[in-house]
């Protein structure tokens, strides 16, 4: 489904890009771009198209409904949505709504999708707009010519900007720093689940689900898996024994510890250590 009035001042007209089959085993790939200044009579509604888009506003002022919500979509702001799903949008500014936008898709873009958006979708305000003026620059000014070279500049280019916002929003507020942070200080000791939930205010059964949610691990791996990072720079750093270590790491027992270590290596510490 598709309509639109493309009520605009095309300031860059829509650039297509169809994607090699080398573009399509890249993380990320390019399908058209643009720069237009929307008046007052533009809109776009549509879904089931299967790219991810971003959209840059400069100026003025757009609305978003997507997932059943409204948005207002101000200067200096970025959304990022998956046009599989409904969208709608259009100008509510008196003055035009000035914006830069991209298509694009990848094998890669989901998981960066998953981690801003599966619970909670927003719209990103940037208080710094070099960064997302940077990628839109090397977007528009990278020489098309189809070749592997723009290819690969235009995977790198949408890999920088999507951690980019996927750190800025990690930075502004993850729910679960103090657990990690705990474990961090703390992984030597016994770490209980009820003490990481009272410390993030939730439940346990809530605490739990959220965190495996947001970090695709749940508590217990985290810890696991920091004890054995911590185990493996024992291993290359020191001479002590594998039921040494398994104790300063935080293991009950040594036959815990490599049943661990080989769950996340694929291999027992003492192979490891010899490696």
């Amino acid at each position: 489904m598709l309509k639109y009035n493309l009520d605009v001042t095309v300031a860059t007209p829509m650039k297509h890009y169809t994607p090699s089959s080398f573009a399509k085993q890249l993380p990320f790939y390019v399908e058209s771009f643009a720069h237009y200044i929307a008046h007052s009579e533009y809109f776009t509604e549509r879904e089931g198209v299967d790219n991810y888009y971003l959209v840059y506003t400069v100026s003025g002022c757009g609305s978003l409904k997507y997932r059943n919500k409204e948005y207002l979509i101000k200067a200096g702001s970025v959304f990022f949505i998956d046009c599989v799903e409904y969208q709608y949008y259009y100008t509510v500014s008196k003055e035009p709504w000035e914006f830069y936008y991209v298509h694009f898709n990848g094998m890669n873009v989901k998981p960066y999708f998953d981690y801003l958006f599966k619970d909670n979708f927003e719209i990103i305000q940037l208080e710094d707009t070099a960064r997302i003026e940077r990628f839109f620059n090397i977007l528009f000014h990278s020489p098309m010519d189809f070749s592997q070279t723009f290819e690969l500049i235009m995977s790198q280019n949408i890999s920088d900007i999507l951690t980019y916002l996927a750190l800025l929003e990690h930075d502004s507020g993850d729910r679960f720093d103090v657990v990690t942070k705990y474990v961090m200080q703390n992984y030597r000791e016994k770490i209980s689940i009820d003490h990481l939930a009272k410390i993030s205010n939730l439940s346990k059964y809530h605490f739990i689900r959220a965190f495996k949610q947001q970090n695709n691990e749940t508590p217990y791996e985290f810890i696991t898996r920091f004890r054995v990072n911590k185990a493996k720079q024992l291993l290359d750093a020191t001479d002590y024994s594998v039921e040494a270590i398994a104790s300063k790491v935080g293991f009950n027992d040594v036959n815990t510890f490599i049943r661990a270590f080989s769950k996340f290596m694929g291999q027992t510490p003492h192979q490891y250590r010899k490696h």
